[in-house]
């Protein structure tokens, strides 16, 4: 009962635009004290718990698992694996690498994709660390790449059409997108409420992502669902106060290898 009276009073997503210029836009949004503050405290939680060593990692669940997974059925060919993290936040899927699997921290290389802030930050937290470097854009000069991760980020690139081709433009061998807000409904754009920020945030027709990849020469060989977390619960996206054409219930993981 609290949670259906959150939905009433909050609503996470709100309008159906055209494109980014058409949404209303305001407040500093993931540049803002707020999105640092909260990415600095979850990054000390897992550093935390990963002291522990244990086991089985008590941060790494079946949501976050994809990458980790993939980079281990990779890294059995290669001596380093190269990874690219886009929009990866301070590290947190470097960090359940590194305790998932059996990859060496010598055996990678890791890069991640922030805006200027997360990356100043995530250099001083790693500075010690040669494994893993913190960029505000996509490598120009790196090549073997082996994993491009797009994990709940590309939804907010502006132009993702451009994007997806600098992602094919550095030939990795798979390209994996994690919590990819698609499905079969229109490609639109809405504006995400986050606390004082309105962000404008794509939604997209599973269709038109893959047909951007067949035309690069890449082929879909994995999909499944991504159940999110919203108001403290798994649970479907809470958009009923949408169009109900417009509703994406869950989002998905995509995997994409070179034909």
């Amino acid at each position: 009962m609290a949670i259906k009276n959150i939905d009433k009073k909050i609503n996470i997503w709100e309008g159906v635009y055209k494109s980014y210029k058409h949404a209303p836009t305001t407040g500093l949004g993931f540049k803002g004290k707020i999105w640092k503050n909260k990415s600095f405290t979850n990054i000390t939680h897992f550093l935390k718990l990963a002291e522990k060593k244990k086991i089985i990692p008590e941060f790494v669940f079946y949501r976050e698992s994809l990458l980790p997974f993939l980079a281990t059925l990779t890294h059995k060919d290669k001596k380093i694996i190269k990874i690219i993290d886009f929009g990866g936040n301070l590290g947190q899927e470097f960090i359940s690498i590194q305790h998932s699997t059996n990859i060496k921290s010598k055996d990678i290389q890791y890069y991640i994709i922030e805006n200027k802030d997360i990356c100043e930050m995530g250099n001083k937290l790693f500075k010690y660390n040669k494994r893993i470097k913190f960029l505000s854009e996509l490598p120009k000069t790196v090549s073997g790449i082996d994993i491009i991760h797009v994990g709940s980020a590309l939804q907010y690139v502006e132009n993702w059409r451009k994007m997806l081709k600098e992602f094919v433009r550095l030939k990795p061998s798979y390209i994996l997108f994690t919590d990819l807000q698609a499905g079969d409904i229109p490609t639109y754009v809405t504006v995400q409420n986050y606390y004082d920020s309105k962000i404008p945030v794509w939604f997209f027709n599973i269709s038109d992502i893959i047909k951007e990849f067949d035309g690069f020469n890449y082929k879909l060989v994995f999909k499944s669902t991504f159940r999110g977390s919203f108001f403290g619960k798994e649970r479907d996206r809470p958009q009923l106060n949408l169009p109900q054409k417009f509703r994406l219930k869950n989002s998905c993981n995509l995997l994409f290898i070179k034909k």
